[in-house]
C-alpha cells in the first residue's frame, strides 16, 4: 500500500468514497473542498501512525462552528476503517484546519464568497434557472407548492427548508446558494419582513447585482427590497405567478441569458404539437439565440408529430428565421391549445 506521507490526499478520496456511500452529505461537503497533509507522525513497533490534516475554506471552518469535533472525530473513525487492512498504517486523528490563504482582505470586502462547480452541481438542477426563495419558515408550504409549480418551466427554486440536507451547514449552502442563484424571489409576508435572515439575504442579492422582486403574499415588502415594486396576482394563483415570473426572467437583461437553455430544452422535450406551441411563445420573446441553439430547435422539425402537424413546421420556421436560422416553409392549420402552468 501507497504511504499516506507520500499521497495524503488519498484519505480523502477514500473518505468521500465512504461518506457519499452512506449517505453522510455534510462530512462530504467538507471533503469536496478538503485538501490534506499528513502530521505528526509516530512509530510503534512496526506500525507507523498518521494525523491528517484536511485544510478547508476558511469560511466553511468558521461556520462549522461547535459542530467541528464531531466531524473530526467521525472522520477519524472512517479513515481507520478504510485503513483497517493493513497493519502497518494507522490514522491517529483528522483535524479540520482552516485555509488561512484565501481569506482575502476583510474590511474592504475584496473576496466575495464564490461557489464552485461541484457546488452548483450538488445545490441546483443542470439546465435550469435557479431562482433563490427568500421567505419565511411560516410560509414553507407556499414555498414548496411554488417551487413544483415553477419546475414546469425548468427553473429550479432552492427553498432552504426542504434543498438543505440533514447535517449540512445550513449556513454556508444557504450563501452558496445566493452566490450562484441567476434571481432571488422574496416572498413578503409580517414574519418575512421581520426576518433578520430574509433581509440579509435581499441585501446578498442586491449587492451581487442580480435580479430581486418581491411578491406581496400578505404585506408590502419592507427594507431595501421595499424600494423596488412588489406585486401579486388575484387569488395567488401559482400559474398566474409562474408565468409572471417566466416573462420577468426573459425580458430583464440580467436574466435573459440564464433562460436560454431552458426554453430551448422545453422544445426539445416536448411530444405534443400544442406544448411546441406553447413553450416557442416563450422562446420568441429572448433576445437572440446561438447558432447551437437554433440548430437544436431545428432538429424537432424531423419529430413525427411535428411532421403530421400543418401549422406546427411553418411556426417553428418563423420562430427560427427570427433568430437568422433560414428553413423552408410549410402550410398551415390549428392545432389544439396547451398550458403547463394550469391548476389541476
Amino acid at each position: 500500500m501507497v504511504s499516506l506521507n507520500d499521497n495524503p490526499q488519498a484519505v480523502v478520496n477514500a473518505l468521500g468514497f465512504v461518506c457519499k456511500r452512506r449517505k453522510q452529505n455534510s462530512l462530504v461537503t467538507i471533503l469536496e473542498s478538503a485538501t490534506a497533509s499528513v502530521d505528526g507522525i509516530d512509530h510503534y513497533n512496526d506500525s507507523t501512525m498518521y494525523r491528517v490534516d484536511l485544510e478547508i475554506p476558511f469560511e466553511l471552518f468558521i461556520d462549522l462552528g461547535q459542530d467541528r469535533e464531531a466531524y473530526e472525530a467521525q472522520l477519524t473513525k472512517y479513515a481507520e476503517e478504510v485503513l483497517s487492512g493493513d497493519s502497518e498504517q494507522h490514522v491517529s486523528a483528522v483535524k479540520l484546519v482552516a485555509d488561512l490563504s484565501r481569506i482575502g482582505e476583510w474590511r474592504s470586502g475584496e473576496s466575495p464568497l464564490q461557489a464552485s462547480t461541484s457546488d452548483v452541481a450538488r445545490l441546483w438542477k443542470e439546465g435550469h434557472f435557479r431562482l433563490f426563495l427568500s421567505h419565511s419558515s411560516t410560509d414553507k408550504v407556499f414555498g414548496g407548492n411554488l417551487k413544483d409549480a415553477l419546475g414546469v418551466a425548468r427553473v429550479d427554486t432552492f427553498v432552504a427548508h426542504e434543498d438543505i440536507e440533514p447535517n449540512l451547514s445550513w449556513q454556508q449552502e444557504i450563501k452558496l446558494a445566493l452566490a450562484s442563484c441567476h434571481g432571488v424571489l422574496f416572498i413578503a409576508t409580517e414574519a418575512s419582513n421581520r426576518s433578520w435572515w430574509c433581509q440579509q439575504e435581499i441585501g446578498w442579492g442586491l449587492g451581487r447585482g442580480v435580479l430581486v422582486t418581491s411578491y406581496n403574499l400578505a404585506q408590502d415588502p419592507v427594507g431595501f427590497v421595499g424600494s423596488i415594486q412588489g406585486w401579486k396576482v388575484p387569488d395567488h394563483k401559482l400559474s398566474e405567478i409562474s408565468k409572471r415570473l417566466v416573462e420577468m426572467f426573459i425580458k430583464d437583461d440580467r436574466t435573459e441569458q440564464a433562460m436560454h437553455e431552458p426554453l430551448v430544452q422545453l422544445v426539445q422535450s416536448s411530444r405534443h404539437a400544442p406544448e411546441v406551441d406553447f413553450w416557442l411563445d416563450y422562446l420568441e420573446l429572448l433576445k437572440s439565440l446561438t447558432p447551437g441553439d437554433l440548430e437544436r430547435i431545428n432538429n424537432v422539425s424531423s419529430q413525427s408529430f411535428v411532421v403530421k402537424s400543418q401549422k406546427l413546421p411553418m411556426r417553428l420556421t418563423s420562430v427560427l428565421s427570427k433568430f437568422g436560422f433560414i428553413q423552408p416553409a410549410v402550410a398551415q392549420v390549428g392545432s389544439d391549445e396547451y398550458d403547463p402552468f394550469a391548476d389541476e
